[in-house]
Parts: C-alpha cells; sequence; structure tokens
C-alpha cells in the first residue's frame, strides 16, 4: 500500500527523515514547501531517491489568486518535480479563468513532465460545496491534470477525516470528472482499504458487486505514514502467525488404530487392542 502514499512535509527539520522513509519503503512522492525544496533535491540525490518532490502552492489558505499564485516563490522551488496548487474559491467564472492560466503557465515555463496537481481544500473554512463544485466543472475544460486532491490538510476534524466523508468527497469528482484522485484527512490503513466506489446489486447468493473507483493516492503526514507501516507489519505477522498454527482440529484425531514406536500402524496390534 506504501507505494500509493505521498507525505507531506511542512517542517524543515522533518525532511531527510521524511525522504529517507519514502525512499526505503518506495514511496511514489513527498511533497514539500517552496523554502525547502532545494535542500529536499539535495538530498534526494545524495540517498539516490526515486521518488518525486512536490511543491506546495499558496498552502494552507488559497487566498493568491490568478497571476499571484506563483509569485514569491524561491527560484530554487522551480526545481520541483511537480506543483500541488491550492485553488481559490469564486464563482465559475473567476475559477475558470485562474485554473485556465495556471494550466497553462505551467506548460509555458516548466518541463513536459512537470505534473500539475489542482487542491481543491474542501474542508478549509473559506470556502464551501458551491465552490468545490465550480472548481471541478472548471479543471473539466483544461487538459487534465496529474491529480486532484481533496484537501491540503491531513489532520481533520472527525467527521471531515470519516470514510463516509472520504468515500463522499471521492465519489463528487469522479462524478464530474474521470481523473486521478488524492485523499486526505486522518489517514489510516483501515480508510485507504474501505475508501472505494462501489455498486452493489442483488441480495444473498445474487449479490454482485462492482468497483466504480478508488482513490490513486493518499497524502499522509509522516506520523501517519509511520503508523500505516506499522500497521501493514503487524498485519504480516499476523498472517505469519496463522499459517503456522498448528491444525488443532486434526492434531488427535487419528482413527485408524495403534501404532508402534515408530509411528507405523501395526495390524497385529490393532487386533491385540481390540482383543
Amino acid at each position: 500500500m506504501l507505494n500509493t502514499v505521498e507525505i507531506d512535509v511542512h517542517k524543515k527539520q522533518q525532511i531527510k527523515q521524511a525522504l529517507d522513509f519514502a525512499h526505503a519503503n518506495r514511496v511514489p512522492a513527498v511533497v514539500i514547501d517552496p523554502e525547502s525544496i532545494n535542500d529536499a533535491v539535495v538530498y534526494r540525490s545524495i540517498i539516490r531517491g526515486k521518488f518525486k518532490i512536490i511543491c506546495m502552492v499558496d498552502w494552507p489558505k488559497g487566498e493568491r489568486y490568478y497571476i499571484d499564485k506563483f509569485r514569491g516563490l524561491p527560484q530554487e522551488s522551480l526545481n520541483a518535480d511537480g506543483y500541488e496548487i491550492l485553488l481559490t474559491p469564486g464563482d465559475k467564472a473567476k475559477c475558470i479563468k485562474e485554473i485556465k492560466y495556471l494550466s497553462d503557465f505551467v506548460k509555458q515555463y516548466f518541463t513536459t513532465t512537470t505534473e500539475i496537481r489542482f487542491v481543491l481544500g474542501h474542508t478549509l473554512a473559506n470556502r464551501d460545496d458551491s465552490d468545490i463544485d465550480a472548481m471541478l466543472e472548471c479543471i473539466k475544460q483544461i487538459p487534465l491534470p496529474a491529480f486532484i486532491r481533496t484537501t491540503n490538510q491531513t489532520k481533520v476534524s472527525s467527521s471531515d477525516g470519516s470514510i463516509d466523508s472520504q468515500i463522499k468527497i471521492l465519489e463528487k469528482i469522479k462524478k464530474v470528472i474521470n481523473v486521478p484522485v488524492k485523499i486526505s484527512g486522518n489517514m489510516t490503513m483501515k480508510i485507504a482499504n474501505q475508501c472505494k466506489l462501489i455498486d452493489v446489486q442483488g441480495e444473498g447468493e445474487e449479490r454482485k458487486e462492482t468497483l466504480l473507483g478508488k482513490p490513486e493516492r493518499f497524502a499522509c503526514s509522516l506520523d501517519q505514514a509511520e503508523a500505516i507501516l506499522e500497521a501493514i507489519s503487524d498485519k504480516g505477522i499476523q498472517k505469519i502467525g496463522e499459517a503456522l498454527k498448528p491444525d488443532l482440529g486434526t492434531e488427535n484425531d487419528d482413527t485408524s488404530g495403534p501404532s508402534d514406536q515408530t509411528g507405523n500402524h501395526d495390524p497385529a496390534l490393532q487386533q491385540s487392542g481390540e482383543a
């Protein structure tokens, strides 16, 4: 599962630890604040990491609009492999203006392999459902981004982080646009395993489940990623233990008669026992 987890790093002192974790566990990407991109790129080359380094843009509130999104970013942030851009809330006309500009900007000034990822921020206080709907409708009008991320927050309220809430935002996105989705918020292995869109037909023996969609990535803090790794390890140990456990149901179920000291059944011994 860790090959679908991506780690957010906000603190410079966590960069080495997070990148070491990503390298050791084949994590596909680490998301870094703009000021730390250069440190992350340098350290990745030292450890020969294969993961991508993604730059946060206009976090944590997404209030810089249109051409101001990339203004003020340090030049070193241009070394990132991609950008997770927190969109600005607003009506559809305002939204399409920003999204088209950002898409064209990345296409014009960066390499063809640079990823553009849009972040909806559906758990933030400065936007509502109508803002999220407008963002999704506008994203349909441009070349598809690499990912749509649900929110930039890895720690959210228990209601926003519940499995039902995660499925709800996943369904909202997938109904509008068929694009890879990255969900975020209180991520655990249980949520990652159960966050799926499933169509159920019939009941009982006639019941049939069809998978309609699931997230392609999961955003985590470093602590959440480490907890998922621990859960995976515990599950693996449990499976090994179950495989090695003796079958108590058949261990003493030997009705074929007495045996000699070698364990071979002896008809003579059996006859003697019957007498």
